[in-house]
Protein backbone atom coordinates (compact mmCIF):
# COMPACT_ATOMS: atom_id res chain seq x y z
CA UNK A 1 0.00 0.00 0.00
CA UNK A 2 1.39 3.48 -0.72
CA UNK A 3 -1.04 6.03 1.34
CA UNK A 4 -3.36 3.83 1.96
CA UNK A 5 -3.85 3.20 -1.84
CA UNK A 6 -3.40 -0.65 -3.81
CA UNK A 7 0.23 -0.54 -5.22
CA UNK A 8 2.36 -2.15 -6.77
CA UNK A 9 6.48 -3.90 -5.35
CA UNK A 10 8.48 -4.87 -7.70
CA UNK A 11 11.56 -7.04 -6.87
CA UNK A 12 14.65 -7.52 -9.00
CA UNK A 13 17.49 -9.80 -7.74
CA UNK A 14 20.07 -11.99 -7.95
CA UNK A 15 22.32 -14.35 -6.08
CA UNK A 16 24.37 -12.12 -4.52
CA UNK A 17 21.66 -8.48 -4.67
CA UNK A 18 18.36 -7.18 -4.08
CA UNK A 19 16.24 -4.14 -5.09
CA UNK A 20 12.45 -3.22 -4.22
CA UNK A 21 10.82 -0.76 -6.16
CA UNK A 22 7.41 0.96 -5.42
CA UNK A 23 5.24 2.36 -7.84
CA UNK A 24 1.63 3.36 -7.83
CA UNK A 25 1.06 0.99 -10.64
CA UNK A 26 1.87 -2.33 -12.36
CA UNK A 27 2.32 -0.53 -15.85
CA UNK A 28 5.67 -0.32 -17.96
CA UNK A 29 6.07 3.24 -17.27
CA UNK A 30 7.04 1.61 -13.80
CA UNK A 31 9.09 -0.67 -14.68
CA UNK A 32 10.73 2.27 -17.52
CA UNK A 33 11.33 4.26 -14.56
CA UNK A 34 13.38 1.38 -12.68
CA UNK A 35 15.40 1.23 -15.70
CA UNK A 36 16.52 -1.80 -15.08
CA UNK A 37 14.73 -4.37 -17.19
CA UNK A 38 15.82 -1.82 -20.54
CA UNK A 39 19.46 -2.05 -19.06
CA UNK A 40 19.25 -5.66 -19.52
CA UNK A 41 21.42 -7.92 -22.81
CA UNK A 42 19.47 -10.20 -24.89
CA UNK A 43 22.22 -12.83 -23.17
CA UNK A 44 20.10 -12.17 -19.68
CA UNK A 45 17.28 -14.33 -18.76
CA UNK A 46 14.10 -13.01 -16.26
CA UNK A 47 11.96 -15.20 -14.57
CA UNK A 48 8.44 -13.67 -13.59
CA UNK A 49 4.97 -14.63 -12.90
CA UNK A 50 4.03 -14.01 -16.15
CA UNK A 51 4.28 -10.50 -16.18
CA UNK A 52 3.08 -9.31 -19.90
CA UNK A 53 4.87 -6.33 -19.65
CA UNK A 54 7.97 -8.03 -19.75
CA UNK A 55 7.19 -9.43 -23.36
CA UNK A 56 7.08 -5.79 -24.71
CA UNK A 57 9.61 -5.09 -27.78
CA UNK A 58 11.21 -2.68 -26.62
CA UNK A 59 13.09 -5.50 -24.02
CA UNK A 60 15.72 -7.83 -25.33
CA UNK A 61 16.31 -10.15 -22.63
CA UNK A 62 14.76 -13.82 -22.47
CA UNK A 63 11.87 -14.54 -20.75
CA UNK A 64 11.29 -17.20 -18.41
CA UNK A 65 8.19 -18.15 -16.49
CA UNK A 66 7.90 -19.21 -12.78
CA UNK A 67 7.20 -22.92 -12.43
CA UNK A 68 5.76 -22.29 -9.22
CA UNK A 69 2.64 -19.75 -10.61
CA UNK A 70 2.34 -22.12 -13.93
CA UNK A 71 1.45 -24.69 -11.71
CA UNK A 72 -0.86 -22.52 -9.71
CA UNK A 73 -2.60 -21.78 -13.16
CA UNK A 74 -2.62 -25.41 -13.48
CA UNK A 75 -4.35 -26.11 -10.77
CA UNK A 76 -7.21 -23.52 -11.47
CA UNK A 77 -7.41 -25.44 -14.93
CA UNK A 78 -7.87 -28.66 -13.37
CA UNK A 79 -10.31 -27.32 -10.38
CA UNK A 80 -12.58 -25.54 -12.87
CA UNK A 81 -12.43 -27.70 -15.75
CA UNK A 82 -11.32 -31.12 -14.67
CA UNK A 83 -8.84 -31.75 -17.77
CA UNK A 84 -6.14 -34.43 -17.59
CA UNK A 85 -3.36 -32.73 -19.62
CA UNK A 86 -3.50 -29.90 -16.76
CA UNK A 87 -2.61 -32.78 -14.28
CA UNK A 88 -0.07 -34.67 -16.70
CA UNK A 89 1.75 -30.77 -16.96
CA UNK A 90 2.05 -30.59 -13.19
CA UNK A 91 3.74 -34.16 -13.12
CA UNK A 92 6.18 -33.42 -15.90
CA UNK A 93 7.12 -30.31 -14.14
CA UNK A 94 7.20 -31.41 -10.65
CA UNK A 95 9.20 -34.48 -11.98
CA UNK A 96 11.65 -32.33 -13.91
CA UNK A 97 12.11 -29.66 -11.23
CA UNK A 98 13.04 -32.60 -8.72
CA UNK A 99 15.49 -33.81 -11.44
CA UNK A 100 17.20 -30.66 -11.34
CA UNK A 101 18.05 -30.60 -7.44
Amino acid sequence: MINTKRSCLRFYGTEKLALYTAHSHKNKEGLDEDGVLSALSEKTVVEHDHNKINYNDEYIFKNAECNRHLISDLKKVIDNLNHVWAKKLIELLTKTNNKSI
